[in-house]
């Protein structure tokens, strides 16, 4: 079974669910200093991704003009006008 958790950064108060930064400066190869790397490149694919798909369906940005007054119903289906 897999736990789920959030990624924030310093903005955030941290709670059980919440994966944030070590604040602060850390030795080279330490376990703190690790994790931050790991929690950073993770922020950084959820952003690329949520930026990539906002780009290649920009037409979920903009409202969708539909006007359910005009429907004709032809052989069971219903088609809008």
């Amino acid at each position: 079974m897999f736990h789920t958790f959030l990624i924030g950064d310093e903005a955030f108060t941290l709670s059980e669910n919440l994966m944030k930064v070590y604040p602060g400066q850390h030795p080279r190869d330490s376990k703190e200093r690790i994790f931050n790397y790991r929690i950073c490149r993770a922020r950084r694919v959820v952003e690329n991704v949520l930026g990539y798909s906002s780009s290649v369906f920009r037409v979920l940005r903009k409202p969708m003009l539909l006007y359910t007054s005009y429907l004709a119903v032809k052989k069971s289906k219903v088609l809008i006008i």
